[in-house]
């Protein structure tokens, strides 16, 4: 007997975000967008960087979990804009495989995951005239995804196996970055324009064949960052304007949770750095970073509501 399995999931290439420093944030960067890691989460950002700049995230614990990602970064600005590129890996988790005939979760199925290998080339600039205070930016991706199932979380986490399916899709990302004036700037983007989906087929798992589609879809993002002095930054995202569920619940009717994300980075003495942050009602984060002329260490830390945590580094160096 054949049964069908359709997961139509609520992920993008937000998800909970990458870099220490943008995480410890709360992940509240759109509209702050003024380092490498504009790649991720706002395009336009990319025309900020005027000189070469490269960066990588280390998830420090939970690294079998069921969700986590790192990334390798580097970019280069070219005039009035920039370009970069990037790797990111990342595990996604899913949701259980029913297999019975009626179709309950009894815990007992096979948990399902998503591999991602994603390939990012990120070009931007600002505009000129009226829009020489307005960035513009798009990102070209290449997922390169496959499933992965687990019977649970063991001791020292889930241990994954492949299921022996993969597929390479293009998705594409679109951001705006305006600088009001030097205290405020406005940030805008529009992840998976092309809602890339995923359908694999036949797979065996546990001796059902099933076919499962995985669909990216269209998720937009518009943030406010205040920036009272030169050593401050308030930050607010608001994520999923476009949808009025919590990207963080798993409940598809759940409208009563958050889809805010609000950040604070403060200088505390020179070159040491000291964050906080409110990621919708799913993490609470955390974290410093130390910067010289061209190093920067950044240490974050993510809590959820039920006691798990992720201690993130990155480092970033820029010529």
């Amino acid at each position: 007997m054949k049964k069908v399995i359709l997961f139509v999931v609520i992920f993008s290439l937000s998800g909970w975000g990458i870099g220490a420093r943008p995480l410890s944030m709360g992940g509240a960067f759109v509209a702050v967008a003024d380092d490498i890691h504009s790649i991720f989460y706002n395009p336009a950002g990319i025309a900020n960087i005027k000189e070469m700049e490269a960066s990588s995230m280390r998830v420090l614990n939970n690294r079998d979990s069921m969700n986590f990602k790192e990334w390798i970064a580097i970019s280069n600005g070219i005039k009035e804009g920039g370009m970069g590129g990037a790797y990111l890996h990342s595990v996604d988790w899913l949701g259980y495989a029913d297999l019975d005939s009626d179709g309950i979760e009894d815990g007992n199925e096979p948990y399902l995951a998503l591999d991602n290998n994603i390939a990012i080339f990120t070009i931007g600039g600002y505009g000129q005239g009226m829009l020489k205070k307005t960035g513009f930016g798009v990102n070209i991706r290449r997922y390169s995804e496959s499933l992965m199932k687990t019977w649970g979380i063991e001791t020292g986490g889930a241990k994954f196996k492949e299921t022996g399916s993969k597929q390479s899709k293009i998705g594409v990302d679109i951001g705006i970055l305006h600088n009001f004036n030097k205290n405020i700037s406005f940030g805008f983007a529009i992840y998976d324009l092309n809602e890339p989906k995923f359908t694999f087929e036949n797979l065996n798992i546990e001796d059902v064949i099933c076919d499962i589609t995985v669909k990216n879809p269209l998720t937009i993002v518009g943030g406010i960052a205040l920036k009272p002095d030169d050593k401050t930054i308030f930050a607010m995202d608001f994520f999923g304007v476009n949808n009025i569920n919590d990207w963080y619940s798993k409940d598809e009717n759940d409208t009563n949770q958050s889809s805010i994300r609000l950040g604070f980075e403060r200088e505390v003495l020179p070159y040491l750095f000291i964050r906080g942050g409110f990621c919708g009602k799913s993490f609470n984060t955390a974290g410093i970073g130390i910067k010289t002329k061209n190093i920067r260490l950044d240490y974050g830390l993510m809590e959820d509501n039920k006691g798990l945590g992720f201690h993130l580094v990155s480092l970033t160096i820029n010529k």
